[in-house]
Formats: structure tokens, sequence, C-alpha cells
């Protein structure tokens, strides 16, 4: 009954003029998808345009269709590509595009600037990085940050873009931060004092007081504190110099008076004998004088030395005195005697006696 039923349709199409099918049992549909793709991604592109090959099929499938299609636009990450046929049967495989491209950074340009006043550096705000990728999610760090404090000197930033595949890129610009501010310095107090000993000056110390935003000042004195200061007034200039050039002076003065008298040694007494009844000219040697400074002026005597001493003991006072004023006295005794009277032999002192008995009669005889 099977075999007439199929030899009437054959009949009937072929009286129809039409073709007459294969009547026999088809294949069954298979089909089997390309191996998963991996690739890099296509220049600064967040993705790659894919082309696979085709599925393989076997037996009678129909229409093969694949999504997305070779050659579409895969975005970076994993995409799956599935593969339908109108037969049924599919498989599906993955394209997996991967972000190896670095993101592009650029610095901005080094930056100068001063120290913050009383700081040894400066909090230092700069411009981010110019940063771009090919994928979206890129993120910017910097090293120090900006808005970090600066010391003094050229500091090296780091500025480091990552994508969101981990790829990075670097960039680098320096800070230099510059000490503009002076140190500051304290000069003491004007000293006087005394000389030394018999010294024609001192020996004077003094502090030095002085500060600086950064470490390293030094202070430099002229004269020295532990100088030998002549007497009279001498200015000192301090001038402290931190680790940079920078430099502050102040000034103050050191006075030595000279508080020493001099020394002064009278000659011994002196004795003379008188030549008229007023006395004599008395000449005597000067006293010895002698001061801790030059230019110590004679000493000066009352009565001066070539005076008329009368007759008796008269004492002299001698005074030294130096530049400062200071004064030393001495003295000393000058002693004038009469002269001796002279003695008469017997037949002097008659002839004597003759010389005023005549005298005596002419006398008498001139009434």
């Amino acid at each position: 009954m099977r075999h007439t039923t199929r030899g009437l349709l054959v009949l009937l199409l072929l009286a129809g003029g039409l073709a007459v099918p294969d009547l026999r049992a088809q294949p069954a549909c298979t089909i089997t998808c390309p191996a998963n793709i991996t690739q890099s991604n296509d220049p600064n592109q967040c993705g790659a345009v894919v082309t696979y090959p085709a599925p393989t099929t076997t037996g009678t499938c129909g229409t093969v269709t694949a999504s997305p299609a070779s050659g579409s636009f895969f975005p970076v990450g994993t995409t799956t590509v599935t593969v339908t046929t109108t037969a049924g049967p599919s498989c599906s495989f993955t394209v997996t595009v991967n972000d190896t491209q670095p993101p592009t950074v650029t610095c901005p340009a080094n930056i100068t600037q001063s120290n913050d006043p009383n700081q040894c550096g400066a909090v230092v705000t700069y411009p981010a990085a110019t940063a771009s990728d090919n994928c979206p999610g890129l993120t910017v760090a910097a090293v120090p940050a900006s808005g970090s404090f600066f010391p003094v000197g050229i500091t090296t930033v780091t500025q480091t873009a990552t994508d969101g595949s981990g790829n990075t890129a670097t960039c680098s610009f320096t800070v230099t931060v510059n000490d503009t501010q002076p140190p500051s310095i304290t000069c003491p107090a004007n000293i006087t004092q005394s000389n030394d000993p018999n010294q024609c000056g001192a020996v004077v110390t003094y502090p030095a007081v002085a500060s600086d935003n950064c470490p390293g000042v030094t202070v430099q004195a002229v004269p020295p504190s532990g100088s030998f200061f002549p007497v009279g007034t001498t200015t000192v200039t301090q001038t402290a110099t931190d680790g940079v050039g920078n430099t502050a002076t102040c000034f103050f003065t050191v006075t030595v008076n000279d508080t020493q008298p001099p020394t002064i040694t009278c000659p011994a007494d002196q004795s003379a004998t008188a030549t008229s009844p007023s006395g004599v000219v008395v000449t005597y040697p000067a006293p010895t004088v002698s001061d801790n400074c030059p230019a110590v002026t004679p000493a000066v005597c009352t009565p001066a030395s070539g005076s008329n001493f009368p007759l008796g003991t008269t004492p002299v006072q001698c005074t030294a005195t130096d530049a400062a004023g200071n004064t030393a006295t001495c003295s000393f005794n000058v002693t004038v005697t009469p002269p001796a009277v002279p003695t008469l032999s017997p037949w002097m002192l008659a002839l004597l006696g003759l010389a005023v008995a005549a005298i005596g009669t002419i006398a008498m005889k001139l009434r």
C-alpha cells in the first residue's frame, strides 16, 4: 500500500510537469565552531575588528547564522559568538580582545618657587598631568601629590597613568624650592670694659645669636670673639650666612677703657748750699714714668727743676698723666743749707782789730 501511494504521488508530479523530489531519508545536521579567539585591540581603539573562520557543518543544516558576525568590531573583553542553523543545531565560541595599549601621559613643566615664610620648603600645587587612553576608566596618581610640602632643593615628581586593564605610562617633572629668606641675627648690646692688667687693651668675648628657616646657619664676626681689642672703640660686624648663601648683618661696638694709672718714680731727696740769702737754683733729675699705653706725658713737678729753692727743706710733688687722663704722683725733698762761716787765725783777728780801730779814728776826725 505504501509503495502504491508513493507511485501515485510520482505520477501526479510528472503529470503536472514538476520535479520529483528525492524522498530518501536526509542526514542529520552537525555544526562545529572555531576555537576561542584572543587578540589585542586595534591601535587607539577600545576593541578590535575580528575575522574568524566559518563553522564546520555536516548534513543538512539549512542557513547558518553567526552573531556577532565575522568582521565585526569586538569590544575589549570577552564576547560570546553564537552560531545557529535553521535545522536547529548550534554552537558557540568566545572572542577575547585584550587592551594591550598603554595610556599616554604628559606632565606639566618644571616648577620653581620660593620657600614659604619661615619654612624650609613650600607647599606646592601643580596641575594634573594630561592623560588619555583608548578605553575609559583611566586614573592618574602623582608622587609626591599636588599640595604636598616640598623641601628646599629639587624634588622629582612622578605621575603615573593607569588604564582599566592595568597598562601604565609615566612621566616626571621637577619641583625646585629656592630658599630666598635671609637668616635673622641679633647682635649683643654694646660692650664696655676696662683694659687687662698692664695691657693697652683687653681680650673680649661676646655671644652670637642667629636663626634661619633652614638648618646650617653660621655666624662670622670681625673681629671675632676672643680677640684682643685695643683701648678705644672698635666696631664689630657679625654676619649670619645660611646654607644657600643668604646673609644678614648687624653691628655693635666694643669699648675698652684705659683705667690703669701710669707708674712714676721720683728721684732721691736733693740737697744744695745756698749761694745767696734767697737760696740757690736747683736742677734735679726728671722722674721715671711708664704706662700700659703709649703717649704718657712727661711728669710735671712743682717746684720745677731749675727753680730757686730757699734755705730749708722744700717738698717737690711730681704728677704723671697718661692719654686717658689717669694720673700718678710721687714726691721728694730739696734741702738748701747756708754756706759755712770761715774760721780766722789769731793774727788775722789782730789785723782785723787794727783795721776797725783805724776806721774809727778816721771817722772821729771827719766829725
